[in-house]
Parts: structure tokens; C-alpha cells; sequence
């Protein structure tokens, strides 16, 4: 782990957290992507593949994990269109378990002070939300 500070003239200094996960102890070829904002320069970023990233979050983090922020990742991850037919296929076997763990925790006492504001909407019926989504994803697997 590594963290890094950044500091802008006139704006508070950022702090980004960088995770290299070796648990699996195998080799992963990253992408490149360029990186464009209005605050600092343009800078590149080596990351996983969003197939590989999609993988971990949802079939090893929510399944073994199942911290609220998991279940809040998936919710992002299917809103974005990012779930592959066969990560449908998946999460459709293990959807009723994923609803389940989801129903049993406090989303808003966990994610609510480190979302902005138009999410919190969102996490107040987070299960719910979560649930529907899932149904509304997986309902164009078959």
C-alpha cells in the first residue's frame, strides 16, 4: 500500500491510496488509460482489466468480504454497464445469497458519511435499490 498527496495551489491536498493486492499470486497484465481533469496535469494509470476488476469486486470481496461498501460497489458496477453476459450469468446464481447479506446491513450508518450528497437517496433504501437492480440486470441473461 502507498499513499499519495497531492497538493493544488488553493484547494485542500488530496491523499489517493494505492492497493497492489498479490493474495492470488498471479500475474495480471494491466491497461493503460489516460487520465484528464481539471485540477492537475494529464497523467497515465496502469490498471486491471475492467473484466479481471468486476471479477474480484463481485465474486471475491462480496461473496467472502460482504462489507457494505462491496455491495454498494456492485450497485455501481451494474448501473455503469459493466457486468459481461458470463458475470451476469454468475451473479445470477449466487443473487438470492448476495440479496440475503444485503438485507442484513446498516448501509447508511456504514457508506453514508463518504458518499456525496445525490447518493444518499440511494443508500436509504439500499437493499431494496440493490435488489431491483440486480432483477432488472439479470432479467436480460437468459
Amino acid at each position: 500500500m502507498g499513499i499519495a498527496t497531492f497538493r493544488v495551489p488553493e484547494y485542500p491536498p488530496v491523499s489517493v491510496e494505492i492497493n497492489v493486492s498479490t493474495r492470488n499470486e498471479k500475474r495480471a497484465v494491466g491497461e493503460v488509460d489516460s487520465i484528464v481533469n481539471d485540477f492537475v496535469p494529464a497523467y497515465t494509470i496502469i490498471h486491471l482489466p475492467q473484466d479481471e476488476l468486476v471479477n474480484e469486486k463481485i465474486f471475491d470481496a462480496l461473496v467472502k468480504r460482504k462489507k457494505p461498501r462491496d455491495f454498494y460497489d456492485l450497485y455501481f458496477i451494474m448501473r455503469k454497464g459493466m457486468l459481461s453476459l458470463d458475470q451476469k450469468k454468475r451473479l445470477a446464481k449466487i443473487k438470492d445469497e448476495v440479496i440475503l447479506n444485503a438485507k442484513s446491513l446498516n448501509f447508511r450508518s456504514e457508506l453514508g458519511a463518504f458518499l456525496p450528497a445525490d447518493q444518499q437517496g440511494v443508500i436509504r433504501e439500499f437493499s431494496t435499490m440493490l435488489e431491483r437492480e440486480l432483477n432488472r440486470q439479470l432479467a436480460s441473461t437468459f
